[in-house]
């Protein structure tokens, strides 16, 4: 139950609308390989540079753009289906069920990313753009161990037994309004000189509305065993304690704090069908939360009397304290591109990521993949692509597009850690309709 408690307390933490920019339409269905072949309004978020490099038409409007995602680091859609579903387990765990599911468990635990985004206004004209974003990132480690085991397999009490979790649960969130203005400046080459016949630097300055931010301090659940009048006595009794504080701001009556970051790119157009690209997002970014800040210290106490003499009893306290301004970092990363168009139709892309700090579940660990478009028709774009590493582990993305006039219509799903839908460890969809002219 203090599991079930806890899991519960940390979904409410983050019951607010996370969001996100990591995908969109395209991206996502070559996996995020896409840093150098971004064009138009998707190259404000993912390169800059690329506003000056080519594309079909001058100018693009962003009407509707929605992502989501939910994924976790060990269960599949499989397991839950088969041990958290009435079908697929018929009530009852076996010995071996329960070690898999405390395996998901162990290690650094569970780790849980929660992304829903929406791209509320974006604009490409020539060399300059500006988009509008409902931003954010979100992201929990749960470590169970001795609760999820007691649970699970139960335990001999002995007299004087206690135990003590500390750290069960680490979350931080935040969700913001991000408003972007950036540009870029394209230097035509002589190739037969320096080999490269184009070369673009860009950058994007973005301005943050905080809307919310939470972040977990100090985490503990506790059990012990108390002997009320001596060892010779009835009166014993069981003990549970959770424990939780947190810092956190909203919008009260107004926003809930502001920040500024900057993206900044270079692009290279090399042997004609070569594109090679460097990116960084977020740099220096951070924001200040100054909105009806507050630390929340919730607790829960339970006490079981084992001889039934006097009642159970359960008592839960919350206290907010205001607190004062804090600064959260954003999300830093570096992005390597090279792509290649290898017939008219055909596009290959390759990338590197590497994330520069762990803020909000920012992953250190390199990411590198490898993505294709292909046109079947020339309004029928179809994508594909896979990347190893980063906090999705392994990635395999699909997606396609319907492109007819002045009108782009793209839609892109991903899986992962699977191939199947069925074994993937989130769910992962995207689409987005624009104007082109």
């Amino acid at each position: 139950m203090i599991l079930i408690r806890y899991i519960i307390l940390f979904v409410s933490l983050l019951s607010i609308s996370l969001t996100a920019q990591a995908f969109d339409g395209f991206s996502l269905g070559m996996a995020g390989n896409y840093t150098a072949i971004s064009r138009g309004v998707e190259a404000i978020a993912w390169n800059p540079a690329n506003l000056s490099m080519y594309r079909s038409t001058n100018f693009e409007m962003n009407f509707i753009a929605a992502n989501a995602a939910l994924f976790n680091s060990s269960l599949s859609v499989n397991d839950y289906n088969t041990y958290f579903t009435t079908h697929g387990h018929n009530g009852y765990w076996s010995d071996s069920d329960k070690k898999q599911i405390l395996n998901s468990f162990s290690g650094d635990g569970l780790r849980m990313n929660m992304d829903f985004a929406t791209n509320v206004f974006g604009i490409a004209a020539g060399n300059f753009g500006f988009g509008i974003q409902l931003i954010g990132n979100g992201q929990a480690q749960i470590r169970a161990g001795k609760p999820l085991e007691i649970f699970l397999f139960g335990e001999t009490i002995e007299t004087d037994y206690s135990f003590k979790e500390k750290d069960v649960i680490d979350a931080s969130m935040f969700s913001a309004v991000k408003n972007s203005i950036a540009y870029s400046y394209l230097f035509r080459m002589d190739r037969s000189f320096y080999s490269i016949s184009h070369l673009a630097i860009g950058g994007s300055f973005n301005y943050y509305l905080g809307l919310t931010a939470a972040i977990t301090l100090a985490s503990t659940v506790s059990m012990n065993r108390v002997d009320l009048d001596g060892l010779n006595s009835d009166e014993e009794l069981f003990r549970y304690e959770t424990h939780l504080k947190a810092q956190t701001a909203d919008p009260g009556q107004g926003i809930a704090g502001t920040g500024m970051g900057i993206d900044l790119g270079i692009t290279a157009r090399f042997a004609r069908a070569w594109h090679f690209s460097l990116a960084f997002s977020n740099l220096f970014g951070s924001i200040n939360w100054y909105g009806h800040t507050q630390f929340v210290d919730y607790g829960q106490v339970d006490s079981v009397f084992i001889r039934n003499s006097k009642p159970d009893t359960h008592n839960e306290f919350e206290t907010k304290v205001e607190g004062k301004s804090f600064r959260t970092s954003l999300p830093v990363q570096m992005r390597m591109g090279l792509s290649l168009r290898m017939l008219a139709d055909l596009k290959l892309s390759m990338d590197y990521h590497q994330g520069l700090n762990t803020a909000f579940g920012n992953s250190t660990v390199p990411r590198v993949g490898f993505g294709a478009e292909y046109k079947i028709f020339n309004w029928l774009p179809v994508r594909s692509g896979f990347a190893a590493g980063g906090k999705e582990v392994f990635l395999f993305g699909t997606g396609f597009g319907i492109h007819a006039g002045p009108i782009a219509l793209d839609f892109s799903y991903a899986m992962c850690k699977a191939i199947l839908p069925v074994y993937s460890n989130g769910v992962f969809t995207s689409f987005s309709f624009k104007l082109l002219l």
